[in-house]
């Protein structure tokens, strides 16, 4: 099973993604932390019990990082393009309590697993060795968190709830399929559309809100 975990916004600057979350939900994500990893940062938002969003972008004090990054972050000139042309939702992430099947069944789309830190936080993901995303983002990353852990459980609750996420696509079948294959859950509806995109229905305390 892979459940609804997260919502990947990629910022050209944490400082822009926080601006951009704010102003549309009324509430400024919280800050998580650094990637060594990756090299990326990131800030979280509670968008339900079981669910966040997570704003990442590149960490620009990372110099010594080299080699790909994740969700297509391949440098500061492709995240700011994307950022300008008004794509901010860029994937979705799904949890598992068994990532090496996952990855044993789907390698070839999702990638191989990737040990990932934050803090005192470890994880294990799956990411293409190129750190582009999976059908453009279409397909989730996938994670597995340590025994238990649901990262929305330890963030602060500002009376957000994530109602639906529109997932359009030009090839809703086969997105569908892929779906069914790696046991999707969650708030997921799959849209025909002429390319991919993701729009996130959030409701808050000042009614409901939009997110693409």
């Amino acid at each position: 099973m892979l459940t609804f975990d997260h919502l990947v916004l990629v910022a050209p600057s944490l400082e822009l993604g926080a601006s951009f979350v704010e102003a549309r939900l009324g509430v400024s994500p919280q800050p998580g932390g650094h990637h060594r990893e990756l090299g990326t940062h990131n800030l979280l938002l509670r968008i339900g019990s079981d669910c966040f969003l997570e704003v990442i972008a590149i960490n620009p004090a990372a110099h010594s990082h080299c080699g790909p990054r994740v969700f297509g972050m391949h440098d500061a000139e492709t995240v700011a393009q994307s950022w300008q042309a008004g794509k901010h939702l860029h994937t979705w992430v799904g949890r598992t309590c068994n990532l090496s099947s996952l990855v044993a069944a789907h390698e070839p789309l999702i990638g191989p697993l990737k040990a990932v830190s934050r803090g005192e936080r470890h994880w294990h993901m799956a990411i293409p060795a190129d750190g582009s995303l999976p059908l453009e983002g279409a397909i989730p990353t996938p994670v597995q968190y340590e025994p238990d852990m649901i990262p929305a459980h330890h963030m602060i609750d500002f009376g957000l709830e994530l109602i639906q996420v529109v997932v359009t696509h030009p090839q809703p079948q086969l997105l569908t399929h892929q779906y069914f294959q790696m046991d999707v859950q969650g708030p997921l509806v799959i849209e025909n559309g002429p390319r991919f995109n993701l729009k996130a229905f959030i409701n808050t305390p000042q009614g409901m809100r939009e997110l693409t």
